[in-house]
């Protein structure tokens, strides 16, 4: 039997989410990315997320220019049961008075959920350095993208040994430290072996293993 994931409520307000959930980013249409699933594949693993346990999808209708929405739209299940929360905090604070990091505290002092998207760094801390796949192919290319940090190639090596000493895939590694934050991870995926691969129940890290991956941490600007 297969695990079933945690739900936990989104800070709090009364909405229970799957954890991880699930990240549509990769469905949609070739045309738009040479990385995303077609429609009968997106299916399929809308499928297998479904059947998991995995009830919450994270979308916009910039994915595919909206072909995404369309294709979870199709999926009897999302397209009947699809809920949608949304909050905001205003303050008379410029945007610019809170750093990235004082916010993610302030959103868990004031009860606010905290989301995570690309928790992962777009697969590199999923794989060995210097592993090639079609999409970081497609970003290496792309000027804008950051290029890896020595610290971050580091952290990745110490990402990997710990996967290896406690026999983990590497992303659980990678997510089990995310879950220790209070944040909920929004994961991508292209198979149903990787959707599985994202449910870490029972996967925790020691304070000294969550220090040693966080120690050689450089911060860098907001990506967008």
């Amino acid at each position: 039997m297969s695990i079933q994931p945690e739900y936990r409520r989104l800070g709090t307000s009364g909405l229970r989410v799957s954890v991880p959930i699930l990240g549509t980013m990769g469905m949609g249409d070739l045309e738009w990315n040479n990385w995303v699933l077609p429609e009968d594949k997106s299916i399929a693993l809308l499928k297998a997320a479904w059947d998991a346990g995995i009830t919450t999808l994270d979308t916009a209708n910039m994915y595919s220019n909206g072909v995404s929405e369309s294709i979870i739209g199709k999926f009897p299940v999302f397209s009947t049961e699809r809920r949608c929360a949304s909050a905001s905090y205003q303050e008379d604070l410029p945007r610019s008075a809170l750093q990235e990091l004082e916010l993610i505290a302030y959103c868990h002092y004031k009860g606010i959920g905290v989301t995570a998207y690309a928790p992962l760094m777009d697969g590199h801390l999923a794989r060995p350095i210097g592993t090639e796949t079609t999409r970081s192919k497609k970003y290496s290319s792309i000027k804008s993208e950051k290029p890896r940090l020595e610290s971050d190639l580091k952290i990745i090596q110490r990402v990997q040994e710990l996967s290896e000493r406690k026999n983990w895939k590497m992303s659980q590694v990678a997510l089990a430290w995310l879950l220790s934050k209070n944040s909920i991870p929004i994961v991508g995926a292209n198979s149903t072996e990787r959707l599985h691969e994202a449910i870490v129940v029972g996967k925790t890290l020691t304070n000294e293993e969550i220090k040693y991956l966080e120690e050689l941490y450089e911060h860098r600007p907001v990506r967008f």
